[in-house]
């Protein structure tokens, strides 16, 4: 075996990347902050490529798409000093200080020395961004020189061979390159110069005869600046110190417990908060073994605490804001914070033999909508599950998970579609069929599945702690199928375990509330707000000794606030309050004590984050003390990680081009130059998502895309990609383009990339070519990532293991896979802020190989009104996240209408809550009808002053009207109706 490689599974693997002798100083500085060898070497070759780009976006940017980046003497110091530049941040990010001039001068110096510049090029022209000698990244052109190093790969059993042979190989590109100027071309501006070229093609029409699509293409590249690790789980349980959290959940729950136990009975205070930290620290060793919290997470759930601590004894709300890139562990924080308060009660209360007929949840979580829902439940499941193990090893009662939403059904829907398709169920359970999808309710598909003799329903929405898919059994009752739900089973190391923490049908729900309650809004709104079925929601009172003590949800979260925007944002926003309204309102008429609620909020993007959090929350946020309310990432905390890059396709105005067609040329060419993410197992894997904000678009770009990318032909499948793809026999060599130049470059050898016409005229995708030798069927030439599935409200397509997948907004938020290269934007997004969100769902393994690269792409045309504010604005900016300056989030909460309506629900609500013995199980509809239209209209004609307290409280936030002013309002209503009641009709 070759010098710096080791054997994993019979493959070679280089153990460090770059032959280089770190000073000691550096190589530890990376291991203190959990980063090995690796690591650092992939993060200075990423300094050294996100050089190279940003060269690149200037030619871009200047339409020189053609054009190579020169190395010479000049451009060698600043590249050295971009590496220098990325060390130094890596070190402020990590220990919180800059490397030292003398450490800074011998690393200048080694880094010379050891050609470190040329021994990255020659790394990515060999091997590649993902170490597998397929995701080649770059080009070489040297002149005088024809032949160049290179790799031969025929098929997939070549590659282990390739590689092992490409250390021999990068010592002489190495040696070749070090002494002269050289020019390199990146796999940025191939794609760009490709889509500039790009041409409508099909199989029977000649290249020359194939019209151009675009006119124009903005290409940017920028790095992702992201958190680094700091705070060790030891840091964050240790005594005091920046990372630890003892000293503010010690004043929490102190506070917490005199609460509940009354001021002259903590006595016992100190030997249980004893137990509570030791349960703490525990379970943060469990889950988060080996990793590290980054600085912003310990401060959000610092000042979480530090509110929440101000919210006991307290009837009023207060607001905090997690603004974090996507997949910077923001969850994380408000998890925990969730997690940790309702872990202090449960110890408490049960020291306390606290009493009461309900539980109210000490946490609720709020989503838009259900996917993100489903995302967040696997992440709490995993997590509630080793706190209730460290609880049971103390004999203390689990905390309990409740869920409320469209994926969680009552156990009669289930009953309904087992008995309906009970020939196939019985199919499934006798073994002569794998699997059966059915599909309850308002869509929600679960899947009847046969485990060693037993048969169950998956719901695969959602994963338990080990990565299966929790299940319930499926019994027989008086001859007929049914669930057993007492509680779920995961296949937790094959032992069938019972998990009996968390609900996931209705009547289990309502049963037995939980610690922790998720919803949806308008799940809340309409069998929450407009019930007193649910009131538990809303507040108990606990029997503790001879007192009674009141008890509500001191957490409210609401995650991708972003999305409230619009008059569905309004209604939102009013939903909250309500909530908020409904909580204080119970709790004054206990009389048994008083919790405020701390509400978080969470997104990546909030332009003008004042006056959106004071629309949405409250009036006293403002632009002088938003920083109170806000916790946000420093720059100082982050490193730069991959690259992202931004293409603005312009299509062409000379011809009659059609826009979908042109989309789906430009996302052949992106998502099939970008290379498959190698993984651990020895597989390779790409998804792209295209964002279609239209139904009817949707539809058309999802079956012409799978049209373009899989088809049948003469010889077997193929797609319009394979039009410029050497090793198809699709591809023609149109050019008259030297036969030698491409057999050899049917090899593998991408050196003679260069030498021809094809290639020039973007009809030569070298990096496609590449990823098919390892990535087609068996006997063909084409590639494997061709299928297409659809997610919108309409149509759920299983998306899990889709090459493309159409959506709509649907997956915007919420949604973590590891292998997506691609975003793709078909015409323009709502705003800013959720194309940001978009981008976000890509490049999410950037945290473990810094050379991981992400796109985003986008269609607009400055022809077309409605994107060109958007084609603007995207010339003024080199980056997304800068073009939120020029970004608002529209939430008009001051709309007279929407008050008017927010007013009118509010007194269907009063009745319903007035009169909750005689409706106690039901809303106001009876056998079709609303019976007590006129009892409500005369509420709002002539309103009580308890019902005008009611209905301001909710109001009360907006400092753009008065009460005097919702009584006016309310009045206004009850009288525009009242006619109706008088004439004995209904309104």
């Amino acid at each position: 075996m070759q010098e710096g490689y080791i054997t994993l599974r019979g493959e070679a693997v280089m153990s460090s990347l770059l032959d280089i002798k770190w000073p000691s100083g550096v190589e530890e500085l990376f291991k203190n902050c959990g980063r090995d060898r690796m690591f650092l070497d992939k993060y200075v070759i990423n300094a050294v490529l996100s050089y190279i780009e940003e060269k690149e976006q200037d030619l871009a940017l200047g339409m020189q798409y053609g054009e190579w980046v020169r190395i010479d003497n000049n451009e060698h110091d600043k590249i050295i000093n971009q590496i220098l530049n990325y060390l130094d941040r890596f070190s402020i990010a990590c220990s919180g200080r800059e490397l030292n001039e003398s450490i800074t001068e011998e690393l200048r110096k080694i880094l010379s020395d050891s050609h470190i510049i040329e021994q990255s090029i020659c790394y990515l022209y060999l091997r590649g961004i993902y170490d597998d000698c397929i995701s080649r990244y770059l080009l070489i052109n040297v002149d005088g020189i024809s032949e160049l190093p290179d790799l031969e790969i025929k098929d997939k059993d070549d590659r282990n061979k390739a590689c092992m042979e490409a250390s021999e190989l990068i010592l002489k590109c190495v040696k070749l390159l070090s002494s002269r100027e050289f020019k390199v071309r990146s796999r940025f501006i191939e794609i760009t110069r490709d889509l500039y070229n790009l041409k409508q093609r099909f199989p029977d029409t000649s290249v020359f005869e194939s019209p151009l699509l675009t006119s124009r293409v903005f290409a940017y590249a920028h790095p992702r600046e992201l958190p680094l690790g700091f705070c060790s789980i030891d840091n964050v349980c240790s005594d005091d110190g920046d990372c630890s959290l003892k000293r503010q959940l010690h004043a929490f729950f102190t506070k917490y417990y005199s609460y509940f136990a009354g001021d002259n009975n903590i006595g016992n205070v100190d030997s249980l908060w004893g137990e509570y930290w030791d349960i703490v620290c525990s379970f943060l060793k469990r889950v988060f073994s080996g990793l590290r919290f980054y600085r912003f997470q310990i401060r959000g759930i610092r000042r979480a605490f530090e509110k929440l601590i101000q919210r006991i004894d307290s009837s009023e709300p207060d607001y905090l804001v997690i603004e974090a890139p996507t997949g910077s562990g923001k969850t994380e924080i408000m998890v925990l914070t969730i997690l940790l308060t309702a872990l202090a009660r449960k110890i408490i209360l049960t020291k306390l033999n606290a009493q009461s007929g309900k539980n109210s949840p000490v946490g609720l979580i709020i989503y838009p909508r259900r996917a993100l829902a489903n995302d967040q439940v696997t992440r709490l499941i995993r997590y509630i599950y080793y706190l209730n193990d460290e609880l049971k090893r103390r004999g203390v009662e689990g905390i309990r998970l409740t869920i409320d939403y469209t994926d969680v059904r009552p156990k009669s829907d289930y009953e309904y579609e087992l008995n309906r398709s009970r020939g196939r169920v019985d199919e499934v359970c006798e073994g002569k069929r794998e699997e059966l999808r059915l599909m309850l309710k308002y869509e929600v598909p679960v899947y009847v599945k046969k485990h060693s003799d037993e048969c169950y329903v998956e719901l695969r929405s959602i994963q338990c702690p080990d990565g299966s898919y929790p299940m319930f059994k499926i019994v027989k009752s008086g001859g007929k199928l049914t669930i057993d739900d007492d509680a779920i089973l995961c296949g937790i190391a094959n032992r069938k375990e019972s998990i009996d923490f968390v609900a996931l049908t209705k009547g289990k729900v309502s049963k037995k509330p939980g610690d922790v309650h998720l919803a949806l809004l308008e799940t809340l709104r309409l069998n929450y707000l407009l019930s007193t079925s649910n009131e538990w929601l809303f507040g108990v009172t606990r029997r503790i000794e001879n007192r009674q003590v009141w008890d509500s949800p001191l957490i409210i979260v609401l995650d991708e606030v972003h999305t409230y925007v619009d008059v569905a944002g309004v209604r939102y926003a009013y939903v909250l309050r309500r909530i908020l309204n409904r909580i204080r309102y119970n709790q004054s008429r206990k009389g048994a004590g008083k919790l405020g609620t701390l509400v978080i909020g969470m997104s990546a993007t909030i332009p003008k984050i004042a006056d959106f959090l004071g629309r949405l929350f409250s009036g006293k946020i403002r632009e002088d003390n938003v920083n109170d309310y806000v916790i946000t990432v420093d720059k100082d905390e982050t490193i730069p990680l991959g690259n992202e890059y931004f293409f603005i396709v312009v299509p062409t105005t000379i011809s009659a081009v059609n826009n979908i067609a042109v989309s789906i040329q430009t996302i052949m060419d992106i998502f099939y130059n970008m290379p498959s993410i190698y993984n651990a197992d020895g597989t390779w894997r790409k998804k792209a998502i295209v964002f279609v904000d239209e139904l009817n678009a949707l539809r058309r770009m999802r079956h012409d895309l799978a049209n373009a990318i899989k088809r049948e032909g003469s010889g077997g499948e193929f797609g319009l990609q394979d039009l410029r793809n050497p090793r198809s026999d699709k591809f023609t060599n149109e050019y008259g383009d030297d036969e030698n130049d491409i057999v050899n470059i049917m090899s593998g050898k991408i050196s003679h990339v260069v030498s021809t016409r094809a290639w020039e005229d973007g009809e030569l995708w070298w990096g496609y070519m590449l990823d098919t030798i390892v990535n087609s069927p068996r006997n063909a030439t084409t590639t494997l990532f061709n299928n297409v599935a659809t997610f919108s409200s309409r149509e759920r397509d299983d998306i899990r293991n889709a090459a493309l997948v159409t959506s709509t907004s649907s997956l915007e938020v919420g949604v973590d896979y590891s292998d997506v290269v691609l975003i793709y934007q078909h015409g323009a997004p709502l705003n800013i802020a959720s194309l940001i969100q978009r981008a976000g769902r890509g490049g999410r393994r950037m945290y473990e190989n810094p050379l991981m690269r992400a796109v985003v792409g986008i269609q607009l045309s400055h022809e077309l009104p409605h994107q060109a504010w958007l084609f603007e604005l995207f010339t003024r900016v080199k980056s997304l996240r800068d073009a939120l300056n020029y970004d608002m989030l529209y939430l008009p909460i001051d709309s007279e209408e929407l008050i008017k309506q927010t007013i009118a629900e509010l007194a269907v609500e009063y009745y319903i809550l007035k009169h909750h013995d005689t409706h106690k199980h039901h809303n106001l509809s009876s056998n079709g009808g609303f019976k007590y239209e006129c009892s409500i209209i005369e509420l709002l004609k002539s309103p009580s002053n308890d019902f005008m307290d009611y209905v301001y409280g909710v109001f009360k936030e907006l400092k753009s009207i008065t009460k005097e002013e919702i009584r006016r309002d309310t009045e206004y209503i009850g009288n525009e109706l009242y006619s109706h009641c008088e004439k004995g009709g209904k309104p």
